[in-house]
């Protein structure tokens, strides 16, 4: 480690301790919470579940979470912690290898990765929470580095590379088609791309990229496509023409306030720098068009389909933002300039620990402080008075409070997702009247709609816990929850 260390470069050895300290603040700090974010939870649930497909999305961060959180030993929350950053520290390793390619600058190149601490999403909701954007952040970085690498290059193999980037990319989440957008427009508008669509390889990509989602296509297809539901239920109801105006609008606005901190460290950092050389016109195309084109693809879709745009879907999209701020506003980087803007990372890095330790500290949410152990054991209880010992294999309700129903009680049950499509299979009549059947919410209108749904009617009973912060402070809530004994037990009375 030490001659490995020292054959570095300086700007590089700069490099790897910015990406060690990045990896030990995020990692550890969210461990003064008491449970996990319900993102996390729920991925983990998903993993637990198998198979191809879930309620929502492509399986990949399922599959990811589940490895990583059953390969500690199934308990251990650091487990998703270290998942989260390992994805983060890929990312900032391609955009430092493709500003290498680009700028031909060591130091350019490492400012147009660091600079993403300064994205918020890419440093304390990256710590804070695991899900399928936070996967998707290296996939489209990798994603980007071998195409432009494979054009410029010409390596074939690279575009073997493309195909197994993409092809995960798909398989986490189904946004990253807006990435193709970008890949195209290049490849169309690009002299140099041009010249690759007469050679094999990409299509060979393309095909890769096929095998690898392929699976989840014919998952997605025999459950009657039930993770696209996921989509509609994001449809703006009855909402005025102008409100297909306005979402856009805010959705571009959000993520420019997400990338403001390292946009303010950029230009703080080369204050009084002189104008570098001018650009070459290849490469602000390609920059141009994997920045924007994805945007400009989602807001059409989202205004086509009427759709409320979120912005943690746009997360991803951020990754060139360093990339684009040192090439479009060229600069002269010397040590005075690169000292300015690793020193303004940090310092930015600083203020989000802050802010995420305060709210550890002080806050008392129950999805911060909730204790997972109590309410798993108390629940258990419950169930196992009421069924005389029978097992508990079926959870459903709210999508946290079954999550952490499934991974954290001994018995893991399983929780059902979707009981009209994908999962008709294992929750139905006669699997409800054998096994029985729990149903948890923190919303009592839910629970009464979850018994419609299944026709049945049983008491409701209600759960209540506390939760304290780090400084003593406690709430109390109220959740509720229905328990449908084995065998169609008939003696409980109607609500």
């Amino acid at each position: 480690m030490k001659k490995f260390f020292l054959n570095l470069s300086k700007p590089q050895r700069v490099f790897l301790i910015f990406l060690c300290v990045h990896f030990l603040i995020w990692t550890f700090l969210p461990l003064l919470k008491t449970t996990m974010h319900p993102d996390s939870v729920e991925a983990i649930n998903w993993g637990m579940l198998g198979g191809w497909i879930n309620d929502k999305h492509p399986p990949l961060s399922g599959f990811l979470a589940d490895f990583f959180f059953n390969t500690l030993g199934g308990e251990h929350d650091i487990a998703i912690y270290i998942l989260a950053q390992i994805c983060m520290i890929i990312a900032f390793i391609y955009i430092y290898r493709l500003g290498r390619l680009l700028f031909n600058d060591e130091r350019k190149a490492i400012i147009s990765a660091i600079l993403l601490e300064g994205v918020l999403y890419y440093s304390m909701t990256a710590s804070d929470q695991f899900n399928c954007n936070i996967v998707s952040i290296p996939l489209w970085a990798a994603t980007a580095f071998y195409v432009y690498r494979a054009v410029k290059q010409g390596r074939s193999t690279d575009w073997i590379f493309v195909g197994v980037a993409f092809g995960l990319n798909m398989l986490d989440k189904y946004s990253a088609a807006f990435q193709l957008a970008g890949i195209g427009a290049y490849m169309l508008l690009s002299r140099d791309a041009r010249v690759q669509l007469r050679r094999p390889w990409p299509y060979l990509g393309a095909i890769v990229s096929a095998a690898i989602f392929a699976p989840h296509v014919y998952a997605l297809h025999s459950s009657n496509f039930v993770s696209l539901s996921y989509l509609s239920r994001n449809a703006i109801a009855a909402s005025h023409w102008w409100m297909r105006w306005t979402e856009p609008l805010l959705f571009v606005l959000s993520l420019i306030a997400a990338a403001a901190a390292a946009i303010v460290i950029y230009f703080i950092g080369v204050r009084n720098a002189k104008r570098a050389s001018s650009k070459d016109t290849d490469t602000e195309l390609f920059l141009s068009c994997m920045l924007f084109a994805p945007i400009i693809a989602m807001i059409l879709n989202s205004m086509i389909s009427n759709l409320e745009m979120s912005t943690m879907w746009g997360i991803p999209f951020l990754f060139l933002v360093g990339t684009a701020l040192v090439y479009f506003f060229p600069r002269a980087i010397g040590g005075k300039q690169f000292k300015r803007i690793l020193i303004g990372c940090y310092i930015v890095m600083v203020i989000f620990a802050f802010i995420n330790l305060s709210k550890y500290i002080f806050n008392s949410k129950h999805r911060i402080h909730f204790d997972r152990s109590l309410y798993v054991e108390e629940i258990g209880d419950r169930w196992t008075a009421k069924t005389n010992g029978a097992p508990l294999h079926f959870v459903r309700g709210d999508i946290w409070f079954t999550s952490i129903l499934s991974v954290y009680h001994p018995q893991n049950p399983r929780t059902i997702l979707n009981v009209d499509a994908y999962n008709r299979q294992e929750l139905n009549t006669e699997s409800m009247k054998k096994y029985g059947l729990l149903i948890v919410d923190d919303d009592l209108a839910g629970i009464i709609e979850r018994q419609r749904e299944l026709l049945v009617k049983l008491p409701i009973q209600q759960y209540n816990y506390k939760t304290q912060n780090l400084v003593g402070d406690a709430r109390e809530y109220q959740m509720f929850y229905v328990i449908i004994p084995p065998r169609g037990d008939k003696n409980d009375k109607d609500i």
